[in-house]
This record gives C-alpha cells, sequence and structure tokens, in this order.
C-alpha cells in the first residue's frame, strides 16, 4: 500500500537561508531532536544520484539511506528513501512567499505499508516533517537574524 502524506510551513526568511541550514546535513541534529548522525557516502553533495545515511532517533530509531534523483539548490530537491523495509520519494520545495517569507513545502509517496499501518504511518510522518521543518525555520531564522545584525 503507498502512504502519501502533504506539509508546509513558512519561515520568516530568504531563500538561501533555509538552503545554507538544509544542505548541510550533518548539522540537522543540531536543530531538531528527531535525527542524530548523518553523513554522505557516495558522490558530491546535492549532486544527482549522490547518497546520505541519517539516523533518525525519534520517534523510534532507525537508520535511512537516501539517494538524491534530482537537485535545484534553494529551490527544489527530490529524495529516494530507504530505511525499515519502507521506501519513499520526498518532493521538497523552497518557495519565496514575498521579500521576507519562504515556504518549505514536502510531499512524500511511501510504499510497502501494511494496510493496518497506514493511519499510524501517516501521524508519524506529520509529526517527523513539524520537528524537522520547524526545526529548519527556527534555525534559517536565526541564521538570517544575525547576518541581518
Amino acid at each position: 500500500m503507498e502512504v502519501k502524506v502533504d506539509f508546509s510551513i513558512v519561515a520568516h526568511c530568504h531563500p538561501s537561508d533555509i538552503w545554507e541550514k538544509f544542505s548541510r546535513i550533518e548539522e540537522w541534529k543540531d536543530h531538531t531532536e528527531i535525527f542524530g548522525e548523518a553523513g554522505w557516502v557516495h558522490g558530491d553533495p546535492w549532486a544527482h544520484h549522490s547518497r546520505f545515511f541519517i539516523e533518525m532517533i525519534k520517534p523510534e530509531r532507525e537508520d535511512f539511506e537516501v539517494v538524491v534523483l534530482k537537485s535545484a539548490k534553494a529551490q527544489e530537491v527530490v529524495l529516494l528513501s530507504h530505511g525499515g523495509g519502507l521506501a519513499g520519494e520526498q518532493w521538497i520545495s523552497i518557495e519565496p512567499q514575498g521579500p521576507d517569507d519562504t515556504a518549505i513545502r514536502t510531499s512524500i509517496a511511501v510504499v510497502g505499508v501494511k494496510p493496518e499501518l497506514a493511519s499510524k504511518l501517516r501521524t508519524r510522518l506529520n509529526t517527523i516533517f513539524n520537528f524537522w521543518f520547524g526545526g529548519l525555520a527556527a534555525e534559517a531564522e536565526r541564521h538570517c537574524s544575525a547576518i541581518a545584525l
């Protein structure tokens, strides 16, 4: 069964501030409590077919290998993630919303889901995205404020 989830949040900063923080996967653990260690294992960061690993520590511990399918830096990234017996294709976009705001949008389709676990996975993904992208937005806003000073 396939499970789809969409999520978005607005940050009060420029898209380049979002990309500055998003592009450093090794630092994701510094602005959200759901991730542990992460690092690039193949190819140049954000290049087509490059790969990284990431450790998710909340809500449940799981390791993921992620392949970059597309990267239009500071605009859109498409990732293919494998972990826990599931695979998911995730689209992440960084979209200007006027001079001082940026929307972070993500859409994921996960396959290999048992029908009886679909509702639980949707809830889990929304929780993960809230922490992940909420933390990213807050960190990018701090970065933007530090540059403005």
